[in-house]
């Protein structure tokens, strides 16, 4: 692996997202990975949720020094997230540098301060703020970091850079990963059983987002080094860990909803949250492909 000349910015989403699941951990990792699987020698931390900071300033490094890894063990998951601040931050204050998103892409805010996870309007924000990226010569790459990431959301805005696209701590370059099995399902609702099912957004956003899925469809979730939903309509695609409809949690869904239950049971359902279902541009009802991935 060639060192990187040019130097290199690591922006890190420290929004409360990504303190389940071992989400910010898995961060660290990566940040740690990359600056050794291509020789980094310059490099500045910035953390952002709904605010930005520069918590270790440009420097050059002699592998992982000291400084660098004490700034990032100052960093604590926080705050809503705000992708677009942050990148434009850093490109308000780098030219011809390389960017490494590290983010699960669940971006709940743009610019103006509204939004919604998954909603398309940050999406298509970013995208734009890409194109300024790319034409003052920065280059943007993500690593997407958790189980439910929005893998497309980040995926397109490093193309828009013609920067590399990675998936979790490892640092695996996404086009490594083949398809094992995929399986045609219909969207449906999550349990109100389960706190995205209910209508406590606080309580939602502290807690890995699943879809519910039949036994054996979590049997090949736990076998598979990576499990999508794809829409095909619209090439989306988020990752999504499964859970058993037979978990003791959803015995109540199982006797309130009893021919969905069969359907999910079947291979035929998943239930998606709203969020999953906003990232994914899909409704209840709507055709999606569950993909098993390895390498």
């Amino acid at each position: 692996m060639q060192r990187v000349e040019k130097e290199t910015v690591f922006i890190l989403d420290r929004s409360i997202s990504m303190e389940y699941d071992n989400k910010f951990n898995e961060a660290i990792e990566a940040i740690i990975n990359i600056v050794n699987m291509f020789k980094i020698r310059k490099t500045s931390i910035v953390a952002f949720d709904h605010l930005v900071d520069e918590i270790l300033p440009l420097r050059e490094i002699t592998n992982l020094d000291e400084m660098m890894i004490e700034a990032l063990k100052k960093v604590f998951p926080r705050g809503n997230t705000n992708i677009s601040k942050a990148i434009k931050f850093v490109n308000e204050q780098y030219t011809s540098t390389n960017f490494f998103l590290i983010s699960d892409g669940r971006a709940n805010l743009a610019l103006n301060g509204s939004g919604t996870e998954g909603e398309e309007i940050i999406l298509n924000e970013l995208l734009n703020i890409s194109k300024e990226v790319k034409e003052k010569g920065n280059m943007l790459s993500c690593v997407s970091i958790g189980e439910d990431s929005f893998l497309s959301f980040l995926f397109s805005i490093s193309t828009k850079t013609s920067g590399s696209f990675f998936v979790s701590g490892k640092v695996l370059e996404y086009e490594k990963f083949k398809t094992k099995q995929k399986v045609k399902v219909i969207a449906q609702t999550i349990p109100e059983e389960l706190p995205a099912g209910q209508p406590t957004w606080a309580k939602e956003l502290n807690t890995t987002h699943v879809a519910v899925a039949s036994k054996e469809l979590f049997e090949l979730y736990k076998n598979s080094k990576l499990t999508i939903v794809r829409n095909e309509k619209n090439k989306k695609i988020i990752r999504v860990p499964l859970f058993s409809v037979e978990e003791e949690v959803l015995k109540s869904f199982r006797e309130r909803l009893p021919k969905r239950t069969e359907n999910v049971r079947k291979g035929k359902t998943i239930l998606l949250d709203s969020s999953a279902r906003k990232a994914l541009g899909a409704k209840p009802g709507d055709e999606l492909v569950l993909e098993f991935l390895e390498f």
